[in-house]
């Protein structure tokens, strides 16, 4: 992984081999951590022009209403802005407590929801499936 970054609640790597962003949650965060969090995740995607987010939340409570309004409201418009007009894809990998839970699919749209949004966001239970996924949105390689 190259470009590291470790805060007490967020490990944060690029990985060239694969082009992804990788966060790692390592503990639950307060609302402030996750907005910096956050910020800290896109500088980095800015920074190598990379839309593949692989999101490990499996440390930390499911997402809450009012960490997602600001997610949605705030946060992912700025995505494009930052990322050339790509569309961005959102790999949150999470303990299968969180799928299980019936609440905490509350706070996670729909499939449908991102249709017309500039980014896309999965839950995955598992890191390769998620890997998977985002390899596949990316565009094949020019030959």
């Amino acid at each position: 992984m190259i470009s590291p970054t470790t805060r007490s609640f967020l490990d944060l790597a690029y990985r060239p081999d694969l082009h992804l962003v990788v966060g790692r949650w390592l503990r639950q965060a307060s609302l402030p951590e996750l907005q910096q969090g956050y910020l800290d995740m896109l500088e980095l995607a800015a920074a190598h022009q990379c839309p593949y987010w692989l999101l490990d939340a499996r440390r930390r409570i499911d997402t809450d209403k009012e960490v997602m309004h600001w997610m949605l409201d705030r946060f992912t418009p700025q995505l494009p802005l930052r990322l050339s007009g790509q569309r961005s894809y959102l790999a949150y990998l999470v303990a299968p407590l969180h799928l299980r839970d019936a609440a905490s699919g509350e706070n996670f749209p729909p499939a449908h929801f991102f249709e017309d949004k500039p980014f896309m966001a999965e839950r995955f239970t598992d890191e390769a499936d998620a890997v998977a996924w985002l390899l596949g949105c990316q565009p094949a390689p020019r030959t």
